[in-house]
């Protein structure tokens, strides 16, 4: 039974409704419905929920995977919390006018870093 890994299923599910409500709301605002027109507010709030979506449930089944395969909990509470930190600094380093923001680099990398590591730990468990 996993036992961690829902904790930070959790935590990232209610991100997950955070980052969705702003795109409502903006949506809203804008009367834009599908793309994003020229508002950059609206394509900034489209890219932070489009990354999370993009990363989360992979990273997600990994580390359940991890937990399953009897890794420490405290490597699984080490990769889970790479990645809840991860997506929580990204969307707040997403900006339009700079790509290279510290925050949104921090995020990916802690991201990258817990899909590469748990992604090689489970190879090598599996071929022996």
């Amino acid at each position: 039974m996993l036992e961690i890994t829902p904790l930070y299923a959790s935590a990232l599910a209610i991100l997950f409704l955070v980052l969705t409500v702003a795109v409502i709301l903006r949506r809203g605002a804008t009367k834009v419905s599908l793309q994003c027109g020229d508002d950059r507010s609206l394509i900034q709030r489209v890219r932070r929920h489009g990354n999370f979506t993009e990363t989360v449930p992979l990273a997600l089944l990994l580390l359940a995977m991890l937990e399953l395969n009897g890794l420490t909990a405290g490597w699984v509470h080490t990769a889970g919390g790479m990645l809840l930190l991860g997506r929580v600094l990204h969307p707040l380093g997403i900006d339009t006018e700079r790509a290279a923001h510290p925050l949104r680099i921090i995020g990916m990398g802690l991201t990258i870093l817990m899909i590469a590591g748990s992604a090689l730990y489970l190879l090598f468990s599996a071929i022996g």
